[in-house]
């Protein structure tokens, strides 16, 4: 017989960070021992990140959570805090913490919004050591805020990528996001 869990149940439990510490060790074990490229590994990994943000949304529509609900259209300037609240809300959500630094960049010419976000303590990479510097271990966060990001500003012309990394021997933990823009 199986066992239902409802969702809902387990909304405002703290994210156990061991437990997904020792999934992402495993599965990229798991993949890497199976020939899985690198790259394979990361777009893997932001693939189930992205998985984790639709249910984080799903629970956002339950009123479960504390990600921001659908905004106005509002002025550029005011999404561009909006995108940086946001950011801010989903890493307090998982790990209790803020980005250490948020800065903003926009692109005229490729019209584009890049957004660099570091995280000095990384909760989900403390401790952990990647098999190959190449892989990513919060690549699965990238994908969360990929999602996220997606949903609340209405564009599918969103992509973050981890570009640095704590488990790979960087100092921090870096990402990068970038908006495709309609017009500027």
């Amino acid at each position: 017989m199986a066992v239902k869990l409802n969702p809902l149940e387990i909304v405002n439990k703290k994210v156990n960070i061991v437990l997904l510490k020792s999934y992402l060790i495993g599965v990229t074990t798991y993949l890497l021992e199976n020939n899985v490229p690198p790259a394979q590994v990361n777009e893997l990994l932001k693939k189930f990140g992205r998985e984790a943000g639709r249910y984080l949304l799903i629970l956002e529509k339950s009123d479960k959570t504390i990600i921001p609900k659908n905004i106005i259209k509002p002025s550029f300037l005011d999404q561009k805090t909006y995108i940086r609240t946001t950011l801010n809300l989903i890493t307090n959500y998982l790990f209790g913490k803020s980005f250490d630094n948020i800065s903003d960049t926009l692109e005229k010419e490729n019209n584009h919004l890049e957004f660099r976000m570091v995280l000095l303590d990384n909760p989900l990479c403390k401790d952990l050591i990647s098999p190959l510097p190449e892989v990513k271990f919060s690549s699965i966060l990238a994908g969360i805020i990929e999602e996220i990001i997606r949903d609340k500003i209405g564009s599918k012309n969103v992509f973050c990528d981890e570009t640095r990394c704590i488990s790979t021997g960087d100092s921090l933990c870096e990402f990068v996001l970038k908006i495709k823009l309609d017009k500027i």
